[in-house]
Formats: C-alpha cells, sequence, structure tokens
C-alpha cells in the first residue's frame, strides 16, 4: 500500500512537472527582514522551503499553469564578473525596497548590470506601505514596473508579480478564485519561520568612546542591517549605560526587546556587539571577553564607510574568527560566488592572506578539512568576511553514503513539511546509511539527502561519515 502511495504521489509530481511551465524569480532583498519589511518577511518565508540541497532555487510553488521556482539574493550580492548559469534562467527579477532605503545610484548600478546580462522583467516592490512612494520614485527614474501589493503572504506576492510581470492578465484576488494555488504561511499550514520564531544572529560590533560617546571602531555584520540606519542613536544610546566600575574587567549583558548587548569597558572605550537570541548568552560572554586584548594589539582605525568592505584590515579576520556572523558545522563547504578584486582592499595583509584562502576554495572540501592546521581560526575568520563580501556561498556536504542518527526527535511541524518523514526516520539506526535507507523506503536518494540536510540544520539529526574521512 505504501508503495502504491509513493507511485500516486511520483505520478503526480511528474505530470504535474510537464504540464505546467516553469517559472523561475530571482528576488533582491534582506536576508534578515525587519518585522515591519511585510515583502520581504514573505520572500524569507518562500525561499526557507526546502529543496535539492544543490540548487540556489526554493522547491517548487504551484500557481495555477505555473511551477513557481524562487530564490533570494541581497543587492550587494550581484556579480560583477561573470553572470552565474542559474541567473541566465531567471524571469523576473523582483527588488524589495525596505529601511535603510538604498540610493537610486546604487540599485541603479544593479538594474544595469541586471540588463547587461538579461532581458528579463524588472519589478520593484515595496516592504511596506511607508515605501510605496520611494518604489513609485524608482519606478519613473529607472525605468522599472512597479508591483504595488504588500503583503506578508508568500501567496499573494507571487499572484502579484506574475500579474505585473505580464505572465497573467488576472487580477490577483481573481487568479486566487480561478486557479489552484499553494497556499503558504497560513494557519493550516505552518511555515518553518513560525515554527522557530525570529531568527535574529549578530548585528553589529562597535568601539565606543567613553566620554565623548564617537565611535573609533563600527562593523555591522548584514549589508542591509537596520543598524546602518540607527547606528548613531545606537551608539549614543550605549556610551550613556551606566556599567558597575568594578566589573570593568566583566562582560555585561543588558537586553531591550529581542536584542542583547553585550557590554565591556576598557581603558575609556566601550566594546559592544548587539546580538540577538540565536547565541548562547553565555557563549557570546566568554568569547567577547577577549576582544579588548586583541583591539589593542591591532589597533584599527575608524573606517569612514563601514560599508566598504574593502578598507578594514586584519583585525576584522579575527573578530569574525572570536564571534563569528554563523556557526558552521564541519559539514559546510564553501563554494565560490565572485572573486573580490584584491588591488582594492587598502591593506596589503588582508588581500594577501584572502586571497590565500580563496585559492584553498574548490566547492568540494568542507571546513572539516580547510580549518586545519596553524591559525584555524584566523582561516575561519577569511571565510566568513568572504561571504559577507558576497565572495563565496556555502553549502552542506552530505552524501549518499553518510549514516544519520536521530539525536532529538522532530517537532509534529517539522514533521509535516515531507510525506513518510515518520517512516523514513523509523530506519535511521545510526548504522544505515542514506541510501541503504532509501532503497528500504523506496525514495530517491537525493530526496532524502534533502530532508536529512533539513533534519540536520535543525539539529534534529546527527551525521556520520561511513569512512573516517569524506570523500
Amino acid at each position: 500500500e505504501t508503495s502504491k502511495r509513493n507511485a500516486r504521489q511520483s505520478f503526480g509530481d511528474m505530470v504535474s512537472g510537464c504540464l505546467k511551465k516553469r517559472l523561475s524569480i530571482c528576488f533582491f532583498s534582506a536576508s534578515s527582514p525587519a518585522s515591519e519589511d511585510k515583502s520581504g518577511s514573505a520572500v524569507a518565508m518562500l525561499v526557507k522551503r526546502p529543496s535539492d540541497q544543490s540548487s540556489p532555487y526554493a522547491k517548487p510553488v504551484s500557481i495555477g499553469p505555473y511551477n513557481v521556482i524562487a530564490m533570494r539574493h541581497t543587492t550587494a550580492e550581484v556579480p560583477k564578473a561573470k553572470w552565474p548559469d542559474h541567473m541566465e534562467q531567471v524571469q523576473v527579477f523582483v527588488l524589495v525596497v525596505a529601511p535603510p532605503l538604498p540610493s537610486a545610484h546604487d540599485l541603479g548600478a544593479v538594474i544595469d548590470r541586471i540588463r547587461a546580462n538579461s532581458k528579463a522583467t524588472i519589478l520593484v516592490v515595496p516592504g511596506s506601505d511607508e515605501e510605496l512612494e520611494f518604489a513609485r520614485r524608482l519606478e519613473l527614474l529607472l525605468d522599472i514596473d512597479l508591483c504595488d501589493s504588500v503583503s506578508s503572504s508568500p501567496t499573494d506576492l507571487l499572484l502579484s508579480v506574475l500579474a505585473m510581470s505580464g505572465f497573467t492578465d488576472m487580477h490577483p484576488e481573481l487568479a486566487r478564485e480561478k486557479w489552484v494555488v499553494d497556499q503558504l504561511g497560513t494557519k493550516e499550514s505552518p511555515t518553518a519561520s513560525e515554527e522557530e520564531g525570529p531568527d535574529i544572529g549578530h548585528q553589529a560590533f562597535f568601539v565606543i568612546d567613553k566620554t565623548t560617546g564617537t565611535p573609533h571602531f563600527s562593523y555591522f555584520y548584514e549589508s542591509e542591517s537596520e543598524y546602518l540606519r540607527r547606528a548613531p542613536n545606537v551608539v549614543a544610546a550605549i556610551s550613556q549605560f551606566d556599567l558597575d566600575s568594578s566589573g570593568r574587567t566583566e562582560t555585561s549583558l543588558l537586553q531591550t526587546g529581542e536584542l542583547k548587548y553585550a557590554i565591556l569597558e576598557r581603558e575609556g572605550l566601550i566594546f559592544t556587539l548587539v546580538t540577538g537570541d540565536k547565541e548562547d548568552p553565555e557563549l557570546v560572554r566568554s568569547r567577547f571577553s577577549i576582544l579588548p586584548s586583541i583591539y589593542f594589539d591591532e589597533m584599527p582605525k575608524e573606517t569612514e564607510d563601514p560599508s566598504d568592505l574593502y578598507a578594514y584590515g586584519p583585525f576584522m579576520i579575527k573578530l569574525l574568527a572570536t564571534i563569528p556572523s554563523e556557526n558552521w558545522s564541519d559539514r559546510t563547504c564553501p563554494t565560490r560566488i565572485e572573486e573580490p578584486d584584491w588591488l582594492w582592499f587598502q591593506s596589503d595583509l588582508m588581500s594577501k592572506f584572502l586571497e590565500t584562502v580563496w585559492n584553498s576554495i574548490d566547492g568540494q572540501t568542507p571546513l572539516s578539512q580547510l580549518v586545519v592546521g596553524k591559525g584555524p581560526g584566523m582561516v575561519l575568520g577569511a571565510l566568513h568576511y568572504l561571504k559577507r563580501m558576497g565572495a563565496i556561498d556555502t553549502k552542506l556536504l552530505i552524501i549518499p553514503s553518510d549514516i544519520p542518527e536521530v539525536i532529538q526527535k522532530p517537532s509534529a511541524q517539522v514533521l509535516s513539511l515531507y510525506s513518510h518523514s515518520e517512516l523514513i526516520l523509523g530506519f535511521v539506526d545510526g548504522k544505515s546509511s542514506i541510501e541503504s535507507i532509501a532503497t528500504k523506503v523506496g525514495i530517491d536518494e537525493t530526496i532524502l539527502i534533502t530532508v536529512f540536510s533539513e533534519l540536520y540544520r535543525r539539529g534534529y539529526i546527527e551525521l556520520k561519515f561511513a569512512n573516517t574521512t569524506p570523500p
């Protein structure tokens, strides 16, 4: 009976793939949108849906006659060198504008780059009603089409994009009534983002003069962080914190809303890390305590433009080696996107070290092999910096011979994301490989790799190489 159900489901997927037209969309929006950024939140929900780990696109969404596949980039990641193969097939580019608002000049450069390599339609979408007027100005100034629909629903966003890009002549509401449409992000179908709640990581690092309140050093962990806009107010507030003078060698942890501030005063300077709830507070405290010593060893200068990543020196690599932007597993595998211009770096040491690390990336070697030997922390810091520059991306290296082992039972919501999840987990015994489980349950191993990748990412399973070292 199970094999019959599998066959029916596979047949339905095959029929859908043959009869429906494939439509690929690339969204440019914040990687961690603010709650006010409704359109950005819809994109985040859309691209979190699991797909083939080797594909930059999320799982297809059925919208009437279309199978819509979507991916997300930030505008800082627009390739300046060779146009990637996966972007050549994009049929619609969508720019989501939300605070901090980009300049028309910067967006114009992005659009010129797209037009030089693609004939796809380009739309601009406001993140909320507050940005609608700004989006209208961009429409006229940059000769692009405005999609004025604002919604946190991925389905509503896709219907509006299809209508404005000419893939349907029906109003979105009429299309919803007449078409069979996948419902995403509804209360009846809980999503990963709803289940996991806010996923806020490190936001910014400041070194501030206690007396004057002026910043000596600033770094923003995200290219579109709201702190780029709020930085002056945040810095002024931090300089007014009344720290216990008897505990100046200890890291204080303060919290306001969803954000935490790790603060340490040393020699008249206030060292501050602004972070969310993604990291363990005690882990942040222990790592943060060594940063002042590293800072005084390097004495980095304050950059005029914190968004200019070519202006930073070697201290940045040490900062990211100590407090990285995200925690990578040994299975994380860096892949190249676009080589930086090494001549643009203001620091020769920075340029040479990053280029050495860049040359070691082959897209097949995991961190367990890259970050070894002398100075592994510096290599890790360099990889995080290259990713912040948009030069590299990362993927999980999971192969059919890997052996999964359950370390925590997945929640009902996670199990509901995949057909036959409980059946699959029933064969996970810490001894059977992914390929052998695929044979037992009669499901293609590439599908199981996707399932186990997501379970591994969420911390529900551990993976062991069949041999002591990966291939």
